[in-house]
């Protein structure tokens, strides 16, 4: 929720792509596309404006669904108890359903941010301090939740072994497309035998077998020396992507790509992906260069072959890349080029890639992405990665940048809806609504 600095990650949920595409290597021509029509969504009943402000999170695999956290009292007739809480919008009809609720839809009795939801949209997965959710649960803790929107049922994802809650926060949740696999990181140390690090962990759970296994461990099984954060899961569940702080995780990895780490600044670290299937751990984030980079963001392809991530490089000063990882063909693609191909001049940022492997989306204040050079503002890009073109989906001028840059982007698995948080005044004819609200946009439409 808004105002709790937590790290949110916008996870990508989509069907399995059946084709694996090889990224291109050469640039094709920018161009600003047929702008398409920005729409303003999850909206109070009658069509009125939220009360309060309201941030993306997810976007379902068809784009029917949108995942938002909103501080508005006015979302549904019974309010809310002052918390915020987590909604899940029908970005059809305008329907609006509560997502973080406990038995008899009794609402949470602390905060609550959304984490991800399944292809569908019946699946919903959040994270909660509140102890009125699931029996046994403690306030004050943060925990790892499932809602189901069919049957109204709330579980648990955060259990230990004998399946009680204990010490420790969990955070970051993502849902695989199914609804069977959900992954988190965890400060926990009961979720799995001989977790004695002490430190942040990523977990899988696997809902139909009830077993959770950790993800943040070397080629070796060795447990991490540091915090991991920020999962994203493939949609089989069998590859999981996080960033961790310990720089000799993948030591151990038999062919990792990329050169052996070298210490990295605070808050920025690689990116791993470790497969549940064989074990191994390698590093994600390798630039072109076969040099290892430190990321703020990545995320992985549905069919786990790609790894999305903004590369920081070596050079904190200098502006940050989005990249593409073909985890099996080890070779990297930089997706925020000009024409000539070379990299943007200023940073840009990652949002997602479709479940396709065609279109990676990404947000960027880089004047020379498209043909002439001139200033361009903050944007809302695409890249296909088929031909290499590289279109602007939509322009946010002015004051409204550093909001809409805070506020987060998701896009749907077939890449042709972008959900995003902005300021509206700037956006739709007569809005003067200056609090952020949930946007979608549509290329071409």
């Amino acid at each position: 929720m808004f105002g709790l600095g937590r790290a949110k990650v916008l996870t990508i949920v989509g069907v399995c792509a059946v084709t694996a595409l090889p990224a291109v290597t050469g640039a094709a021509p920018a161009v600003a596309a047929a702008p398409g029509t920005a729409r303003q969504v999850c909206l109070a009943p009658g069509g009125a404006q939220p009360d309060q402000a309201s941030q993306p999170v997810a976007i379902s695999a068809d784009g029917h669904y949108a995942l938002v956290d909103s501080l508005a009292d006015n979302l549904l007739p019974q309010g809310n108890n002052g918390n915020g809480g987590v909604f899940v919008c029908d970005l059809r009809d305008g329907r609006l359903r509560r997502a973080d609720l406990g038995p008899a839809g009794v609402q949470p009795d602390g905060y609550s941010y959304g984490g991800g939801i399944s292809a569908d949209g019946r699946y919903v997965v959040f994270t909660s301090a509140a102890g009125s959710l699931v029996p046994g649960t403690t306030k004050g803790v943060d925990n790892i939740y499932l809602r189901d929107l069919r049957t109204g049922r709330t579980e648990l994802v955060s259990v230990g072994g004998r399946r009680l809650p204990q010490v420790g926060d969990s955070g970051q949740p993502g849902i695989s497309p199914d609804g069977r696999y959900v992954v988190f990181q965890s400060n926990r140390a009961d979720l799995v035998p001989g977790d004695t690090n002490s430190a942040g962990d990523i977990f899988v759970l696997d809902r139909r077998t009830g077993r959770t296994v950790r993800a943040s461990v070397g080629g070796d099984g060795g447990q991490a020396t540091a915090s991991s954060v920020s999962p994203a899961i493939s949609a089989d569940g069998s590859r999981v992507v996080f960033i961790s702080k310990d720089t000799d995780l993948a030591a151990a990895a038999p062919a990792s790509p990329g050169r052996r780490l070298a210490p990295q600044r605070a808050r920025f670290y690689p990116l791993f992906l470790h497969d549940l299937r064989t074990g191994r751990t390698a590093v994600a984030s390798v630039e072109p260069d076969g040099s290892t980079a430190a990321v703020t963001a990545g995320v992985l392809s549905a069919d786990g072959r790609y790894a999305a991530f903004t590369s920081l490089d070596d050079d904190f000063l200098a502006p940050s890349q989005v990249m593409v990882r073909d985890l099996d063909r080890g070779t990297t693609t930089v997706v925020s080029t000009a024409p000539d191909g070379t990299q943007g001049d200023q940073s840009s940022y990652l949002i997602g890639i479709s479940a396709d492997d065609r279109w990676v989306y990404f947000s960027s204040n880089a004047d020379n992405l498209l043909p002439g050079g001139a200033a361009q503002d903050f944007g809302y890009y695409r890249r296909d990665l088929r031909t290499g073109r590289t279109e602007r989906l939509l322009r946010i001028p002015g004051a409204q940048n550093t909001l809409a840059q805070n506020l987060g982007a998701a896009v749907d698995a077939r890449g042709t809806t972008l959900l995003f948080g902005a300021d509206g005044s700037g956006l739709l004819p007569g809005d003067t609504d200056t609090t952020p609200q949930a946007f979608t946009l549509r290329p071409g439409s």
